[in-house]
């Protein structure tokens, strides 16, 4: 006896929410990229994750996300190797 509900699911990311995502992780990449697993460390990229929710919450051009979903996006960017070149450009940029 299964229940034929759909999962609801979230519209893609556009172009320019994934380029905002970036430039929104570059501002908190030093906590975001720290290895350490400390209670500290732990709240920090949290609080950071929350932050950049917010910030795509108040942005008219972003769909609202979840810190979950953007983190997620994050981490399937960095693995992604079309995207390497640019993080990498990003990041020594904000260095």
């Amino acid at each position: 006896m299964s229940t034929d509900k759909k999962k609801d699911r979230d519209s893609n990311f556009s172009v320019f929410e994934t380029n905002y995502l970036i430039e929104c992780v570059s501002e908190h990449l030093n906590i975001l990229e720290n290895k350490k697993t400390d209670s500290n460390t732990t709240k920090s990229k949290k609080d950071s994750w929350n932050a950049i929710a917010k910030a795509f919450k108040e942005n008219p051009d972003c769909k609202p996300r979840i810190p979950a979903q953007l983190e997620s996006k994050w981490k399937n960017l960095k693995t992604s190797k079309a995207t390497v070149v640019y993080y990498q450009d990003v990041c020594k940029k904000e260095s």
